[in-house]
């Protein structure tokens, strides 16, 4: 593997890839491309040393280091691939991230299975699994007002690129003393209820769109 920064930007550990392979799944961080990581895993085959991916394949290439994880717990670990439709994906704030299985094919455009994406919100703490039909369809953007957080989930189609973008959702994330006693955050939206609360916070879902 080449166009590695140092030995300090290289994550690597052994992991099962496949049903029956174990290899060895290596983040480096890439000289070229400046604050990019790379994913790639090795594994053994007729006693050589193989890689699963190109090393030209971008889908794995991410502003930052995320560790790779077993989502559906089926014992085999899934490599994220992040989507920018999140304002905050550069900075570590925010996530959209899509999470395949590798099939244990060489062929680079064919090993890779899809098993989710979960939009993730490291800055305020909780994580959404986007339903699989809207996989690659959202967009999110984030309105502040105060102690007032909103996430607003548009839907969009790469397929029909003259089409606008239809707020499907909304997530509000509001502080307990600056809600209302009706606990909605002041929404007078009837499609408003809460999601969860705590001792300080309270998130809510305003339905956009029922379609």
């Amino acid at each position: 593997i080449t166009d590695v920064r140092s030995i300090d930007n290289v994550y690597l550990d052994i992991y099962k890839v496949h049903k029956d392979i174990n290899g060895i799944v290596i983040d480096i961080k890439s000289f070229k491309e400046k604050d990019s990581y790379i994913t790639q895993i090795l594994y053994l085959k007729d006693k050589q040393l193989q890689k699963a991916f190109d090393d030209n394949l971008d889908k794995f290439k991410k502003p930052y280091y995320i560790q790779v994880e077993d989502i559906n717990g089926d014992g085999i670990v899934e490599i994220p691939a992040v989507n920018n439709s999140a304002k905050g994906y550069r900075t570590k704030t925010s996530a959209n991230i899509s999470w395949y299985d590798w099939n244990g094919s060489p062929d680079t455009f064919r090993n890779l299975t899809f098993i989710n994406q979960i939009y993730y919100n490291y800055k305020n703490n909780f994580k959404l699994l986007i339903p699989s039909e809207l996989a690659n369809k959202i967009s999110i953007e984030e309105e502040y007002r105060g102690n007032i957080v909103s996430f607003n989930f548009y839907y969009y189609d790469n397929l029909r690129p003259q089409d606008e973008f239809q707020k499907i959702f909304t997530i509000t994330k509001s502080t307990k003393n600056k809600i209302d006693e009706s606990g909605k955050g002041g929404s007078t939206n009837t499609n408003a209820f809460i999601l969860f609360e705590n001792d300080t916070d309270i998130f809510t879902l305003n339905i956009a769109s029922q379609q």
